[in-house]
Parts: structure tokens; C-alpha cells; sequence
């Protein structure tokens, strides 16, 4: 099965969102013991709906509406009890995500979207009577996908059933529950609006009833009260547009289920052997290239058009897709509106960068550090926490300048990125984001320079990072955090973010081929070798490529 890229462009450019690294392969959590305190308790009740009416509903006569609602509610009372919220844990036992999950067994097997539980140390879900139960184990878990089977223990559970093979027809009345901003158990309506083909063989449902971040998971219901697919994405770009994973893939999964695999981190998931050998593929999974071509659409242009906001926000929703990057877009507009406010009447460029600084670091606590986490290279957790690298800080501090017209670029010291403000009229100067937003000089910076390397100072070492460059940096951070502990599946997604943010970032393409060699992602190290032997680039040692090739043509 061959991923049409030009396809999934076409159709699938805007959904703006991230399951990690596809293959079309089953992928299992590696074994890991897990200690967590969990109420285990009898089988939930229903509670009442919440009922998202669609537009034409709010639109509609009490008389006219009576039919409908009754329907959607019967819905809701025969469904809801077998629908939970999926948290995430991390190794705090710290709730870091949700998503929504539901039975298809009566012994406790959970489906949801395999980017729910990326990067859990631990999970538990929650049924709509608020009882909890811990996640012992993930049965299966594929990428391509984005499904996964949880296990909890008991039995007796409630379950959903399962349509048939066939794709709901176009026009066929839906409904689906979720878990929206983690609320519990909200229900939507609407119809089967279409079937995108992403894949030979793999066709998303299109839907009309609304899906919000944190429903990911969550069971698309016929009005027989089967379910017809799982969905798990939402295209902004579109009104009211929204895609479910088709219940055939989900059955599949369920046959193909195996030994039970312990939930630590599905960073730590390993490859299936046996699949793999079947079955290699060399694109990442449709969500994921989803984002990898927004990514690229964001830095098209010279650096005067690149969008840096947005393409710094999309390399967090390869992480994490339950969150609205156009949100948090405005909320830096707002912030600069409030900068904005507070300038004197005819502030000089000075004035402008020290209102900013006091607002950013002062008034709402910016700081910056270096011991890395990876939330701090996420700009979207930046914002929230208020706390991230350098080079993240420095992104968000470019932002705002450029909004309140002072022009600040980018420059990657050796000890600590910076900006640089080019005023209209007389000397630039460094500004440390680190050290909260301080004033350098032109003759500071070059002694900082000069104690950081231990050498003469050279000018090469101030020229403007392009904003290419800036997010293959941000890139980088997360690729020595996954490579220290030895995450080959996040390794690949980032190098596929390199990639696709500067296609000629060659040395980094070599290490991608060698990296799906060695996971078995056959026909994407070829065409990372074929692409190399053709570029012949200059630095890199062709006849290592010509090995690797060598080795690729003797196997499937």
C-alpha cells in the first residue's frame, strides 16, 4: 500500500495535526512495569448528555426537532456507559493529555487514536460515573492508522458494537461522542459528508458532526448504534470538516491483536518483526505528513515571508495534535496589542524593545532555560508555561518586535542563542532572552563569544540565522533529547521535520536513510540513498552511501 504524497497534499494540507511517525505497520509499547495507584470499581452508569447541536438543529422547531433529539439521546443512553476519557500520565503520575477512548469488548479492550497515548509514561480512563481504571497494557497500537487498543482489567463491561466492512454512504446520519477540553462525554450530529482517499485501500470518513480537540478517539455512531469509524481529526481550514478512521481498520487491528505489552512510553514502541518483513513503508503516517506540508507551506518564499509563528507551533503539533495552533497565533497578536498600549506617544525603536522586555519578563514572567526539557522547544507549551530555551524564547520575542515594527532577527551565539535588533538608524545590539531580555553590545557580545569558544573572535559566528535555520535548530534540540534516550521513533519525526523544513539538509538525510535501515523502513532508505547518490553532496562520504544501497538491494 503506497502513500500518494500528491494526494494527501491536495486533500489533506490543512489538518493540522500529528500521530507521529506512520508506516503502516502494528507497533507495540516495549515491556516496562508501571506501579500506579488505581480505584478499580463495578462497571459505569450513563449520565445525561451533552448535546452539541449542529447548525441546522439549533435552527429547527421544537415540533420539527422532537424526532431528532429523541434519536440522538436514545444514542447517547445506549453508548455513553461504554465511552471514557484516555489521561495521560506522565512519570509524576501528572495528568500531561487526554483524549477519549471506547469498549469493544466486555473484558476491558479500549479503543482510541495511538496520538492520545504518545509519549505516556502511564494512562487511565475515566467512565462517565467519574471511576477510574488503570491502563494495564496496550494490546496494539499502529501509526498509520492512529489507532491503538488499551486493556483495563475487570470484566463485564459495556461495549459498542462494530459496523460492517463497508464505508457509511455518503448522506448517512452520524453521531459522535467525545470527550471535548476534557468534558465528559458530549455528543454531536451530523452526516457522512464524504470518503477521502488518502491511501490505496485506506479512505477517511468525512463527517459533518463536530470534533474538537480532546473527542480524539472517540466512536463515530450510526443511527443503528454501531460504530462506523473512530475519529481523530479536524480541519480548520474548512467548515466544520472532520475525518474518522474507517471501523474496518479498527476490526483489523482488533484480529491482529497480541501479548499484551506493559505502558510506559509509546516513544519506546518496537517494531513488530514479523510486519515489518510483510510490510515496510517509507512515508510517515497521513496525520503526520499532514503537518510535515503545512510545516513546508509556512517557510515557503524568502525569510521575509516565512512564517516563523506557525511553523514553530507546527513542530509541537508533531508531538501533540490536540491543540489549535491558530489559537495560539492570536494569542500573541494579543500580547502585542498590549505592547502596543503601553508605548509612549511616538516611541523611538529603543523605547518600543524596552516596554517589550518589562511586559514580556517582568509583567508576565518569561524565563528562559537551558536544562532541557522537551516541552521547552514546544512554542505552544512556551506560552503556557512561560518558561522554555533560548531559541524558543528568542522565536516568541521576534514575534512581538516585528508586531510592534522593530526589526529583529535571529543570531545562534555559541553559547546561547540571541536576536539582534537592526535599528533604521545606528548600532545594533544583542538581546539575551535567557537573561531576560538584557542589552549587548556590539563589544559584549564579541567577549562572550571569544570566552565561549576559547578562540579569536570571527564575524562568522553574528551573521542572521534564517528562519529555515532557526526551526532545523529547534529540530535539533529534540533530536539529541530522543536520540539520549534512544527514541528511534521520534528520532525519525524530527528528521522528517528537517527535512521537510530545508530539503537540502543533507547530512541530516543520510542519518535519516541509516535510521530506516535500521528500523526496517526499507523503501524510504532507498529513496533517501537514490536521492544522495544523485545530489552527490560535498562533505559527505558517497562511497558509505553506496554501501547502504548495496545492502538495501538484498533485502524485500
Amino acid at each position: 500500500m503506497h502513500l500518494s504524497l500528491s494526494k494527501l497534499s491536495a486533500i489533506m494540507w490543512a489538518v493540522l495535526f500529528s500521530v507521529g511517525l506512520g508506516s503502516g505497520l502494528s507497533f507495540f509499547i516495549a515491556n516496562k512495569t508501571v506501579s500506579q495507584t488505581s480505584a478499580e470499581s463495578a462497571p459505569p452508569k450513563a449520565v445525561e448528555p451533552s448535546v452539541i447541536p449542529s447548525p441546522s438543529e439549533s435552527a429547527r422547531t421544537p415540533a420539527d426537532s422532537s424526532p431528532r433529539e429523541s434519536s440522538a439521546k436514545a444514542i447517547f443512553a445506549d453508548s455513553s456507559p461504554a465511552i471514557v476519557r484516555v489521561e495521560v500520565l506522565d512519570r509524576g503520575f501528572n495528568v500531561i493529555g487526554h483524549g477519549s477512548g471506547f469498549l469493544v469488548s466486555e473484558d476491558g479492550l479500549i479503543a482510541t487514536n495511538q496520538h492520545v497515548i504518545r509519549n505516556a509514561y502511564s494512562a487511565r480512563v475515566v467512565f462517565p460515573d467519574g471511576s477510574r481504571h488503570k491502563v494495564e497494557g496496550v494490546a496494539a497500537c499502529q501509526r498509520a492508522s492512529d489507532l491503538a487498543l488499551l486493556k483495563i482489567r475487570g470484566g463485564k463491561f459495556p461495549f459498542l458494537k462494530l459496523a460492517g466492512d463497508e464505508l457509511p454512504p455518503i448522506g448517512t446520519k452520524v453521531y459522535a461522542i467525545g470527550n471535548p477540553l476534557g468534558l465528559t462525554n458530549s455528543l454531536s450530529d451530523g452526516l457522512v459528508s464524504g470518503h477521502r482517499q488518502l491511501d490505496e485501500g485506506f479512505s477517511f470518513v468525512q463527517t459533518t458532526a463536530a470534533i474538537s480537540p480532546g473527542s480524539s478517539g472517540g466512536p463515530l455512531i450510526s443511527s443503528e448504534g454501531k460504530v462506523v469509524g473512530v475519529t481523530t481529526a479536524s480541519m480548520r481550514n474548512g467548515q466544520n470538516l472532520n475525518l474518522a478512521v474507517p471501523v474496518k481498520l479498527l476490526k483489523e487491528l482488533i484480529s491482529e491483536r497480541g501479548e499484551l505489552q506493559s505502558l510506559a512510553s509509546t516513544e519506546a514502541t518496537a517494531v513488530n518483526p514479523e510486519v515489518r518483513t510483510k510490510s515496510p513503508r517509507s512515508f510517515p503516517s497521513a496525520t503526520q505528513q499532514a503537518t510535515l506540508n503545512a510545516l513546508a507551506e509556512s517557510l515557503q518564499g524568502g525569510d521575509e515571508q516565512a512564517d516563523l509563528l506557525r511553523a514553530a507551533l507546527l513542530v509541537a503539533r508533531l508531538d501533540n495534535q490536540e491543540f489549535q495552533v491558530e489559537e495560539y497565533i492570536q494569542q500573541v497578536d494579543r500580547m502585542a496589542g498590549e505592547v502596543s498600549a503601553k508605548l509612549p506617544p511616538n516611541a523611538d525603536e529603543k523605547q518600543r524593545l524596552e516596554v517589550l522586555n518589562t511586559f514580556l519578563f517582568r509583567e508576565k514572567g518569561f524565563q528562559g532555560r537551558l536544562n532541557q526539557h522537551r516541552f521547552d522547544s514546544y512554542l505552544n507549551k512556551v506560552l503556557d508555561d512561560r518558561k522554555g530555551l533560548p531559541v524558543t524564547l528568542s522565536i516568541l520575542y521576534m514575534e512581538l518586535a516585528r508586531r510592534i515594527n522593530v526589526r529583529v532577527v535571529g543570531v545562534g551565539m555559541p553559547a546561547q542563542f540571541m536576536v539582534r535588533h537592526e535599528p533604521v538608524n545606528g548600532d545594533w545590539v544583542m538581546i539575551a532572552p535567557l537573561e531576560g531580555g538584557k542589552f549587548i553590545t556590539p563589544n559584549e557580545a564579541i567577549k562572550m563569544v571569544e570566552r565561549a569558544t576559547g578562540r579569536p573572535f570571527d564575524p562568522r559566528l553574528f551573521l542572521t540565522v534564517s528562519k529555515k535555520a532557526i526551526i532545523v535548530r529547534v529540530f535539533q534540540n529534540l533530536l539529541a533529547l530522543a536520540e539520549k534516550s534512544g527514541e528511534q521513533t521520534s528520532m525519525l519525526r524530527y528528521l522528517d521535520g528537517i527535512l521537510a523544513t530545508d530539503a537540502s539538509a543533507n547530512f541530516f538525510r543520510w542519518n535519516r536513510a541509516r535510521l530506516r535501515y535500521q528500523t526496517g523502513l526499507y523503501q524510504g532508505a532507498r529513496e533517501d540513498v537514490d536521492f544522495l547518490l544523485v545530489a552527490s553532496p560535498v562533505g559527505l562520504d558517497l562511497n558509505q552511501v553506496r554501501q547502504l544501497k548495496n545492502m538495501l538491494q538484498r533485502l524485500p
